[in-house]
């Protein structure tokens, strides 16, 4: 099966691929034969937007035309407003303002930063030439995208649409059926996100209400894994089980053996696409067996006047089992659901939209950056007398709009290896037409290479950057003129610019202004420890909690959140392995605990006499995690000193389970409440046991 799946993505990867170099090639020619001024961006519009964005190829399409758009009307209104160049000069800097605010707020980010540059352009342009000039360069900006755009569409929606579903849904059933395999040690966090991301991808195909159905089932089976995580840990930790308990543990290893191949039946009925009916009945019997078993095995117990911590533990993974079984029986009907195309009730809210007010010092900051570095620029630009400002301006404004330095850095390198190689190809290409130059043989030529770059542009996220950006270079070079090149003189010049536009964000971003990752990645932290702090209250002391709006509102997204600033993180430090290792540990413990307290029901303690009379004993423990969650948060927010008090409170717990042994309240105690009461141990020493790694882990930065 994973053969299978691999040899599908690498078919599509081709597919894909030559449906770029495609339209890539009739956007040449459409160039060439419209006689467009700007050539290089009608072939620049389709590799974009099939590279970057091929399942939101239209909304992105709409931006990227509608943003030059305003951007050209807002650069000719300047222009009419006054000749004055000084006034001029503070127009560019208010649209490049504007443009960075409405960046860092999300409100059209695509449009607004590239709608941002042309007006800048149009201006620079009219300051160089004439007015005239620069409102034609805007007109033409828009017109040789709006081609490019139009070509994209009409070959990835209407010549050749290539469908995602497949290859989808055969990682999906590749991914359930790895929790089969022993300790599921080749399943990762990670997985779930690039699953996501291709799930996002299909929505053309699917349809956003199928989509959000599926991104619950993927919720699902990520709490499935976490808990199927903590119950290989919790069986690791038991030790050698009595004569009595032998029956009891001998049935959760046959209820082991059904659920492997519950999720062999289920990876492998959502990846041939088919309905899937898995026999919750059997697996329940064997639930009620073993808590049959473990009912015997405490009657023996209480008979010869032993302990029951050895049960207490067996009835710790019963829990968890139960668990794994309720996520799993939720996860089968909601694809049930989607099989039997009825509706389904998605939890998952869209991403909040960002106000323009109140205003943020954040989005300020962006927007003066990009002023500056777009300025800078421009002057550069003129001290060597480019002829074209236009790509190089448009580098700047990539680059410099990255969150951090991580980001940026990795951006900037594959730019500049994506610029060389792409640079190499092109000058090559050059020297041949040099001596051939004919039309049909620089299409040739634009296929060979855009085929080859784009190619690698959708190898994923490590060398896919550097091939888009080689790709890049190919019309950016052959494409100076609308018939083959003659020169090479406007090739070096763009080839030249392109490469110092890079250089001068690097400096800025590293030396000059640089925004450190881990930065971010710890107020990330801190907002996530503030929803595990209300999730607490309201578990453990829901009279006085006010907290509860926080602690309801979706936690889903941040393990993509984790996971792209933890690539930053890692780009940041490239040779520091360690700390990389303890951001991601972080970003485990915190979703550890939020799943542990997720699990818990509260309310079913409160409700049993037993719970309640021992509800004081644990108080103490209850108040030292809620101590501690705050001393985290502090050391998250304001680097103020850690102080490890969960050794403590791990000592204050094993205490307090030492009375209940010593006063023997755990005998004699009805089945329901001694499982109560076992469940709410295992969570206590689960929140215990990660808030000790946690603060232990945040203590070596």
């Amino acid at each position: 099966m994973e053969e299978a799946s691999k040899n599908l993505q690498n078919i599509f990867h081709l597919r894909w691929t030559f449906k770029i170099a495609l339209a890539c090639l009739l956007a040449t020619i459409a160039a060439n034969f419209f006689h467009l001024s700007l050539a290089f961006l009608t072939v620049l519009a389709p590799l974009a937007l099939m590279v970057l964005y091929p399942y939101q190829l239209v909304a992105k399409s709409l931006e990227r035309i509608l943003g030059p758009a305003i951007g050209t009307l807002i650069g000719a209104a300047a222009l009419a407003l006054s000749n004055n160049v000084l006034l001029q000069i503070m127009f560019m800097i208010f649209i490049l303002m504007l443009s960075g605010y409405l960046f860092f707020r999300e409100i059209f980010p695509y449009a607004s930063v590239l709608g941002g540059v042309v007006g800048v352009l149009v201006i620079n342009q009219a300051l160089i030439s004439t007015p005239h000039e620069g409102i034609e360069l805007g007109i033409n900006f828009v017109i040789a995208t709006f081609v490019g755009a139009l070509i994209a569409y009409i070959v990835n929606r209407l010549v050749w649409p290539v469908k995602l579903k497949q290859p989808f849904f055969l990682q999906l059933g590749n991914l359930i059926q790895t929790f089969a395999k022993p300790q599921s040690s080749s399943l990762d966090i990670a997985d779930f996100v690039a699953l996501k991301q291709l799930l996002a991808n299909c929505t053309p195909e699917l349809g956003e209400d199928v989509v959000n159905t599926y991104y619950e089932l993927l919720l699902s089976l990520r709490a499935l894994y976490f808990k199927y995580r903590r119950l290989a840990f919790e069986f690791n930790t038991l030790e050698e089980a009595s004569h009595q308990l032998v029956i009891a543990t001998n049935t959760f290893t046959n209820l082991s053996s059904a659920l492997n191949q519950t999720y062999q039946q289920f990876g492998k009925a959502i990846s041939c696409q088919e309905p899937c009916a898995i026999n919750f009945a059997a697996l329940e019997q064997l639930l009620a067996q073993a808590e049959q078993n473990l009912t015997q095995a405490y009657q023996d117990c209480l008979s010869k006047s032993q302990a029951t911590d050895e049960v207490l533990k067996l009835f710790e993974i019963q829990f968890l089992y139960r668990g794994i079984i309720e996520s799993l029986q939720q996860s089968q009907q909601i694809y049930t659901d989607i099989v039997n195309n009825k509706p389904h009730l998605s939890n998952h809210t869209k991403k909040e939209s960002h106000p323009l007010f109140p205003i943020q010092f954040a989005g300020i900051k962006i927007g003066v950056k990009l002023t500056l570095t777009i300025l800078l620029m421009i002057f550069i630009n003129r001290l060597f007398r480019l002829s074209d400002s236009t790509q190089e301006i448009i580098t700047c404004m990539v680059l410099i709009i990255q969150p951090n330095i991580g980001r940026s850095d990795r951006k900037s390198l594959l730019r500049f290896a994506g610029v060389a190689v792409g640079g190499i190809i092109s000058f090559i290409a050059l020297f041949i037409l040099a001596y051939a130059p004919h039309f049909s043989l620089l299409l040739f030529l634009m296929f060979a290479g855009i085929f080859a770059t784009a190619y690698v542009g959708l190898s994923g996220e490590r060398y896919g950057y550097a091939g888009f950006q080689a790709g890049m270079m190919l019309p950016l070079i052959l494409l100076v003129e609308l018939h083959p090149p003659t020169s090479l003189t406007l090739a070096f010049q763009r080839f030249f610019g392109v490469l110092l536009g890079a250089v001068i964000v690097s400096v800025i971003q590293r030396f000059l202004w640089p925004v450190h990752p881990w930065q971010q990645l710890k107020q990330v932290f801190a907002n996530e420890l503030k929803r595990v702090q209300a999730l607490f209250e309201q578990k453990f002391f829901p009279a006085d909690s006010e907290k509860k709006a926080l602690a309801g509102k979706d936690y889903a997204d941040t393990w993509t959140v984790h996971t792209q600033l933890l690539k930053d993180v890692s780009d940041e430090f490239v040779s520091d392995n360690t700390k990389n290792l303890l951001y991601t540990q972080i970003a485990n413990f915190i979703y550890e605990i939020y799943a542990s307290l997720i699990a818990l029901n509260a309310a079913a303690f409160q409700q049993n006499n037993f719970i309640s009379e021992t509800y004081p004993i644990f108080m103490p423990t209850y108040q030292g995690i809620q101590k501690q969650l705050d001393n985290i948060l502090a050391y998250f927010e304001t680097d103020a000193k850690l102080e490890n008090l969960t050794l403590n409170l791990q000592d204050i717990f094993s205490q307090q389970l030492k009375v209940l042994q010593t006063q023997k309240l755990t005998y004699n105690l009805p089945i329901q409440a001694l499982q109560n009461y076992a469940i709410l141990i295992s969570t206590l020493k689960s929140i215990l046991a990660q808030l000790n790694l946690l603060a232990r882990t945040a203590e070596k930065f």
